[in-house]
């Protein structure tokens, strides 16, 4: 048996780490891709640098508008999505503490992903990191801004 431990903590514009406290992590042995690469792609669009780009010349107004109903076609299939990825059926489920830390004991050994979806202030956040386990191995996995399967508000 192994055992996996990791933090979960965003670095904020500000400079500031907010630890993820008291959040609810998932460990499951499925992959689920919640977002496609052209979802990830349309949501990145930034609707407010779009309207100056519009207004200056440099995208139609058939550009903006086809870009910004994209956006909202993938958040509609973001916030579809979530309650499947939730519902995939875990080996565990744990809750962070106040430092954002989680522990997994006892882990056959295997391929296992490292769920959290959850939200900061209005910001979309969430990580599947997929992570090997052998016997006898603590594994770490810390969730951060690098690693992140996608964040967006």
């Amino acid at each position: 048996m192994g055992n996996i431990v990791g933090t979960a903590q965003l670095a904020m514009k500000s400079g500031d780490v907010k630890n993820l406290a008291f959040v609810s992590v998932q460990l499951v042995q499925q992959k689920f891709q919640l977002l496609t690469s052209s979802d990830k792609e349309a949501i990145a669009f930034d609707v407010d640098e779009g309207i100056k780009a519009e207004r200056l010349g440099l995208m139609t107004l058939d550009e903006f508008e086809r870009k910004t109903q994209a956006k909202s076609d993938a958040m509609n299939a973001f916030r579809a999505g979530l309650p499947q990825k939730t519902a995939i059926p875990t080996w565990g489920t744990t809750t962070t503490d106040g430092s954002g830390n989680f522990r997994f004991d006892g882990i056959p050994p295997g391929i296992y992903y490292v769920n959290l979806d959850t939200t900061v202030a209005v910001n979309y956040i969430g990580w599947s990191v997929q992570v090997q386990v052998d016997a006898g191995q603590t594994v770490r996995v810390d969730l951060n801004n690098t690693n992140a399967e996608y964040a967006y508000y």
